[in-house]
This record gives structure tokens, sequence and C-alpha cells, in this order.
């Protein structure tokens, strides 16, 4: 019956009236199966949280739930046929969204509505829609030899086909993935420098910083970066795109560690500096990272077992209410800091952070002794016996 009422309004030119502290999202998409799990998320500490799901009946679905304020979202689908991509989704106070869609390439479908914002995120995906198109079918492909891969784990033969298979599509897929983003990247030197624009523009700096073989146009960007107007430049979004496209020279082991304000949960202020003559364990993570989560009960134990010669430094890189939250609900203990910075900025640039968990040892005079990234059980013990004796 509410579709019936949704395909009524909108025969007769009317959008469904919605309430002011609320959002509407009517989807209509062509050739999809039935009983297709949809789901909306936000981004939440650089990972995408679930705030709505629905599934998609005769390629109808929706969602409704309140907002205080202009949010953007992400259109999420887990199906076979569909790749791992999302779907930028701006919503607001009062706002009727439309999504249509012709098939299973969730980034080309078309979100309708009347938000600026949506206008400008409509204009960066038209850039290079039919190339999207392309790269979008190879990656769908992918992500189904991925599940295919996962339920033959135990077939070696069957495996290697799919990896294979895998290796020959991305072959392909990847230079249009590259051709999408260099058509975007021109495209915005003549749009208006909007919310959108930033944001997109600092997700692409990030990535030319931290993935250079996927954003292979810091040039490019650094050009974009140039045209900006000085108010821009020293926003807090353009000083940090400034951070990515223009770093500090990174810290390398021998060299002397770079030191920064930090803050514990409370809000007192810290530098690394009050270590002066011990050694120094820096522990890059995050809440969201199930290698750094894993690793917390080894950290403790390590600092509790080197308590007079060595002090744990827990940086977390998450937003501060997710941190202090997390910090406080575990009760976990020792240094537990946070530098409090948009982005991969601060001593993340620095010590060259750019997978977590990221740990770096400094010794009593200060100088890095090594750095290494990633955990699996007794690494950290076998690592610290190495250097302190």
């Amino acid at each position: 019956m509410f579709f019936v009422i949704i395909a009524t309004l909108l025969l007769a030119g009317c959008s469904p009236k919605v309430d002011a502290d609320k959002f509407l999202i009517e989807g209509r998409v062509e050739n999809i199966p039935d009983s297709v799990a949809m789901k909306l998320c936000v981004l939440n500490g650089g990972l995408l949280s679930t705030i709505a799901a629905d599934t998609a009946i005769g390629g109808h679905f929706s969602f409704a739930d309140t907002i205080s304020a202009v949010k953007k979202l992400f259109l999420l689908v887990k199906a076979d046929g569909f790749s791992t991509c999302t779907l930028p989704v701006w919503a607001a106070p009062g706002e009727y969204i439309t999504i249509k869609g012709e098939d299973r390439l969730l980034s080309t479908w078309i979100v309708n509505s009347n938000l600026d914002e949506q206008r400008d995120e409509n204009m960066l995906q038209a850039c290079a829609m039919d190339v999207l198109r392309q790269c979008e079918t190879l990656l769908a492909e992918e992500t189904d030899a991925m599940k295919e891969i996962m339920k033959h784990r135990n077939d070696t033969v069957v495996s290697n086909r799919l990896r294979k298979k895998i290796d020959s599509s991305q072959e392909k897929s990847f230079p249009l993935l590259m051709q999408v983003y260099k058509a975007r990247i021109e495209c915005m030197a003549m749009m208006p420098r909007s919310r959108v624009w930033m944001e997109t523009f600092v997700d692409y700096a990030t990535m030319a910083k931290l993935s250079p073989r996927w954003m292979p146009f810091a040039k490019e960007l650094k050009a974009l970066y140039e045209s900006l107007p000085e108010e821009s430049r020293q926003s807090e979004q353009g000083r940090l795109a400034y951070g990515f496209l223009y770093p500090k020279r990174g810290v390398a082991v021998g060299d002397s560690m770079a030191d920064a304000t930090l803050y514990d949960i409370d809000g007192r202020e810290h530098h690394l500096s009050e270590f002066s003559g011990r050694y120094i364990l820096l522990d890059f993570w995050s809440t969201g990272c199930g290698p750094c989560v894993e690793s917390i009960p080894e950290v403790e134990e390590i600092a509790a077992a080197y308590a007079d010669r060595l002090s744990v430094v827990s940086l977390s890189i998450d937003p501060k209410e997710v941190w202090i939250k997390y910090v406080r609900e575990k009760g976990l203990t020792g240094h537990q800091w946070n530098e409090l910075v948009k982005g991969n900025t601060g001593l993340q640039a620095r010590y060259n952070v750019s997978g977590i968990p990221h740990y770096v040892l400094i010794a009593p005079d200060g100088k890095v002794q090594t750095m290494c990234v990633g955990y699996s059980k007794g690494f950290l013990w076998k690592t610290i016996k190495e250097y302190i004796k």
C-alpha cells in the first residue's frame, strides 16, 4: 500500500509530505532480484555504520529516519552481482529523496533531491558515467569471485583459478578507475568550491599521500589547491589537504623522534618528551581496527613487564567522542592519548602511518629504533625483547 500511495503522488506531480525532523528516501531500481538487502550507512570514525535497512521488493525500497542537519549518507548493497561500491546520498530535515537505477551497478544510480550537495555529487558522478559503468561491471565480477574464493578456501585448484580471473579483471578495471578519477579532477577545475568539492578534494589528497598508486594525480591536485582562495586554504579542510599534498619529511629509523601536543581523555595536554630517558612504545590504533583491539592485552602485558624502563603511549586516531567512549567503557589503562587532528596528519604523517596498528619504538636517547605495522599474537613481545635487553 505504501508504494501505491507514493506512485499515486508521483503521478500527480507531488512529493509526499515529510516531517520536519525526518528524511524519506524512495528507491526504484529495475532489473534487480527481489529480497536484495539495502543498507543506509553513515561514516563513523572511518567505518560505515548502518543506520537503516530495507529489502528491495519489485525494485522498490525506502528509508526514513530522524535527522537534525544536512548529512552525507551512503547506500550499500551486499548481494551477488553487486560490487563493494557505495552510493553517496545527502539527506536533510524534511527532505524527500528519490533513487533510480537500471541495473546492479550501484554507483551509477541517480539520486534526486532539492539539496545543493546532491547536485554537486551528481555532477561529479556524471563526469565519467560511461567509464564508471564499465569499471563497476568488472568490480562486481571481482567481488563475486572473492566470495567464491571464501567458499572454496580449501580447494587450491578452484581458488587459484578464481584468483587468476580476478587478476585478469583488475588489469582492465584499474585503468578504467584511473580514468574516472582523472575525469572527476578535470571536472572539479570547473566546479564551484562547495562543501562536496572540498570533501572530495580532501579525499583525493589523502589518497595521493597514502595510496599514490590509486591516486597518481598529485600534480593535478596541487594545481587545484593553488586555485583555492586564501579563505579556503586556511579552512580546516584546506589545511588538511595541504598536509597531504605537501607533507613534511617523515621520521625514519635512526632519526630523532617527532613530538606533538597530545591529549588524555580528560583534556589534559601531554608530550612524548615527558618520558625522556626511557624507552617509548607508540601504538597508533583505532577502535574499528580488529588487529588493534586484539593487541591490547599484549600491549598491557608489555607495559607492566617493562614498567621500570618503558612507557607505552596508545595513540588513538579516532574522533574524540568515539575514542573517549571506548576507553571509558573498556576501562583501558595507561597513557591513552589522542592528537585530535583530522585525517592522516600530525604524528601519523610524521611516523609514516599508512596502516594500523602501527608501532614505533623509541630509545632513551630519543632516537627511533624500529617501526612496524600489523599484529599477530606474540609479535610485540618478540620485537620488544629484541631491542630491550
